[in-house]
Parts: C-alpha cells; sequence; structure tokens
C-alpha cells in the first residue's frame, strides 16, 4: 500500500509541475512578456518597468474544482547594478498544490549583446488530505507532513550577436529541488529551454 501510494503521489507531482509551470514561450524570444516567466536574464530587457499577469482554469466543473494557475511577474529596467525582478506562480487543484516564488537578478553586457540572469527562490507542494478517497493518513509518506518547501535555482544568458538574430538557453531548477515529503532523495528535475528568435519586423 505504502509503495502504491507513493508511486501515485510522485506521478501526481510531474504531472502538476509540468501544468503549473510550463510556459509556451521561445526562450531566445526577449520581446514575449511572458519570457520572465522561463528566463530571469529578461529582466530589465527593452528599459521598461514590466508587471504581466495572467490566471488559466482547466476542467472546471469536471473535475471537482476543476484546475486554476495564476502567474505574475514585476521587473524594473536596467539600472547602474542591473535589474530585479519578481516571479511567482500558484498552481491549484482539487487536492494539491504549488506554489513557486522567486527573486531574479540580470545584468547586461557589451551593450545589450549579452545579458546573465540568476533566480533564487521557493517551491511549495501541498496535498489537502481532507480531499483524499481511499488513502490511510497512517501511511508513512502522510505522517510526518503533507507539504514541502524547497530552495530553487536557476539561471539562463541571452545573446544577441548580430543584428535581428536572438537566442538564448533557460536553466530551471539547477539544484535539483528535493520534493519528498518523507526525506527520501526525490529530486525535481532540471529543465532547460533553449531558443532562437529571428524577428520579422526590426525591434
Amino acid at each position: 500500500m505504502k509503495n502504491s501510494i507513493r508511486i501515485l503521489l510522485f506521478c501526481l507531482l510531474g504531472l502538476n509541475i509540468a501544468q503549473a509551470q510550463e510556459m509556451k514561450t521561445n526562450a531566445g524570444n526577449m520581446f514575449d512578456p511572458r519570457i520572465s516567466f522561463i528566463s530571469p536574464a529578461a529582466l530589465g530587457f527593452g528599459d521598461v518597468t514590466r508587471l504581466v499577469v495572467g490566471y488559466n482554469m482547466y476542467y472546471q466543473g469536471i473535475a471537482g474544482d476543476g484546475l486554476r494557475n495564476g502567474f505574475a511577474a514585476f521587473s524594473l529596467p536596467d539600472g547602474k547594478f542591473g535589474s530585479f525582478g519578481l516571479i511567482g506562480e500558484h498552481f491549484t487543484s482539487n487536492n494539491f498544490q504549488q506554489g513557486d516564488y522567486r527573486f531574479g537578478y540580470s545584468q547586461s553586457f557589451f551593450n545589450n549583446k549579452i545579458r546573465l540572469g540568476l533566480e533564487l527562490g521557493v517551491i511549495y507542494l501541498s496535498y489537502n488530505s481532507d480531499k483524499f478517497q481511499g488513502v490511510d493518513l497512517n501511511d508513512p509518506v502522510f505522517q510526518q507532513t503533507t507539504s514541502k518547501s524547497s530552495f530553487n535555482i536557476g539561471s539562463s544568458i541571452f545573446i544577441n550577436p548580430v543584428h535581428s538574430l536572438y537566442a538564448g538557453i533557460s536553466v530551471r531548477h539547477l539544484n535539483r529541488p528535493n520534493a519528498s515529503l518523507i526525506g527520501e532523495d526525490v529530486r525535481i528535475p532540471t529543465k532547460i529551454q533553449k531558443g532562437i528568435f529571428i524577428p520579422t519586423y526590426s525591434p
């Protein structure tokens, strides 16, 4: 029973992480406002203060309370010491919640031809035991806790080697945060996103 529940939880964890954090954007397209969610190097790009807010709902009315994903990113324009930003994403389902909250920093070099970014944050995972059905709460998986917080690190680089050619690489979960509820070595996999962007207009 213990092993079957553990496998189920880890499968649900993988599914929900994918739902909550998947941003459909090109890692090399610095003109897409959503880039802040996958690449800290984008913070401050364009020398404008940027605020991006969104909210998605999936399967509302079908799977209990449905699935909900809210996200927000705020960044300041480049200054003497680079740019700073705050990024947050929160996923909620009927029996699971995940929060991903990060502080980001970016610095540009060679007249914005190269940008480097670093983000530090916390991933929060929580299972709602009140919604469990057919689960033994005395199982060791839940005896210690039904929630978990882990430190998270990410980084990225953006380059603009020639006019109208942009490329970027983003690395999420660089330290592979531990997602186990019972102290086992269950790691969130590192995620690498790469992209090249050639605009059809002159930015």
